[in-house]
């Protein structure tokens, strides 16, 4: 029989964790009044400890997000991170890939706040870890007519280890082009 080891166990919880979170999340946004897809990209820059280690990086992804009301929505995102090291080899880039659940909220018609909270794989460069991510974040939402928008934000990224340990931050300032809920479904009912 197959044994997990410790490394396993931690990655099967987290998954599990995500999923149970997603099944509520769901279960929340059966009220939604339209969806939106996203698709991001922003320019990363590492804090703290990370700035002597590793360069400025990028960031890709993209995100569903379920609108409730004009000032709330709740979303799901999944981003790819990669920055070079400052060290040289054959293999200096570390890729960080999270998956996570968020609400936003709208104070008013285009600001916005928003948070995230998921889990996020590294490769070889950080031993292989698996963690959990933070994602807070701040945007403005410039209006471009029918099709979409065009979503400005500044980020940043925390992400810890099981045992609450510090493994990896960075602020980011990017750009989204948002396909918004009339071109794309638009769960409203009609009236009869």
């Amino acid at each position: 029989m197959c044994r997990l080891n410790n490394n396993d166990k931690t990655i099967q919880n987290k998954i599990a964790f995500l999923l149970l979170a997603t099944a509520l999340f769901f279960q929340a946004n059966a009220q939604v009044r339209k969806v939106e897809l996203r698709g991001f990209a922003r320019t990363s820059f590492p804090v703290a400890s990370m700035h002597n280690q590793f360069s400025s990086g990028y960031q890709a992804g993209g995100s569903m997000h379920f609108i409730k009301s004009k000032k709330t929505n709740l979303f799901f995102s999944l981003e790819f991170n990669y920055f070079d090291t400052k060290k040289t080899g054959p293999d200096t880039t570390a890729r960080i890939t999270g998956i996570s659940l968020g609400y936003r909220y709208k104070p008013s018609r285009h600001f916005y706040m928003q948070s995230g909270l998921g889990i996020a794989l590294t490769n070889k460069v950080f031993l292989n870890k698996a963690g959990f991510m933070i994602s807070p974040a701040v945007g403005y939402i410039l209006p471009l007519g029918e099709g979409g928008d065009i979503d400005i934000s500044a980020s940043f990224n925390y992400m810890i280890s099981r045992n609450n340990q510090f493994i990896w931050a960075s602020a980011g300032l990017g750009v989204a082009y948002i396909l918004r809920g009339k071109t794309l479904f638009n769960l409203k009912r009609k009236k009869v």
